[in-house]
């Protein structure tokens, strides 16, 4: 996320980018986490850096997507803005999952990025912790009673080749949020990670654009 968040900075946006409990060590602390301490350290970001704000967006990308629509729902925002939300699995590991991650608490991933020079540049854990998957399943579900409340502007960023979430998950995000400003991008040349894929620059593009427009933000002085 911290190419998006410098484009933004450079558009004249002040940004915080927290670092989630379970994240960045080993993923035998994610396994000790849930959501529900990921949707709290969010938030905490949200409050203390918009303390001072007249208007406050919040972005995520896959989980971090459904932590933005949970911060959203529960803060003052003007506009949400979702990458690769993982509103929608491509798993079919739901119903054994509880018992699947007791017998094998960590299995082998890589990440779901189709430049390998990206790939290369931005290692992500090589276990998956899944644990950590069934509680992001269980915000997946809590997401169903919050979507409809979302009445901010909406931008979501998908691609049509992510090999984690169903794009699909993206129609219906559009499709029941309350909001009236909605927007779909749709990318055919990338994977799940698309803040640094193929198509990072467009999906830098759209986000600054629309933090613009929305926020009504005019472009910094050179």
């Amino acid at each position: 996320m911290r190419e998006l968040g410098e484009a933004l900075a450079v558009a004249g946006v002040t940004v915080s980018c927290p670092l989630l409990p379970g994240h960045g060590t080993d993923p035998r602390d994610l396994a000790r986490t849930t959501w529900r301490d990921w949707e709290a350290a969010a938030l905490a970001a949200f409050d203390e850096l918009g303390a001072d704000a007249d208007k406050r967006f919040v972005c995520g990308l896959s989980m971090g997507a459904d932590l933005a629509i949970r911060v959203a729902t529960q803060r003052e925002t003007e506009g949400l803005i979702a990458l690769s939300p993982a509103v929608e699995l491509r798993t079919r590991l739901g119903p054994i999952l509880p018992l699947l991650s007791r017998l094998m608490p960590l299995r082998e991933k890589t990440s779901d990025i189709k430049d390998p020079m990206a790939k290369a540049r931005h290692p992500s854990y090589r276990q998956q912790s899944l644990a950590s998957v069934r509680s992001l399943m269980d915000l997946i579900k809590v997401l169903r009673a919050d979507i409809p409340k979302l009445d901010v502007p909406l931008l979501v960023i998908v691609s049509r080749e992510d090999h984690a979430i169903h794009p699909r998950g993206a129609d219906r995000l559009l499709r029941e949020a309350a909001s009236e400003d909605k927007r779909l991008v749709v990318l055919e040349d990338s994977y799940h990670v698309i803040t640094v894929d193929r198509e990072a620059d467009r999906v830098r593009r759209e986000v600054v654009a629309f933090v613009r427009r929305v926020g009504g933000i005019e472009s910094p002085s050179p």
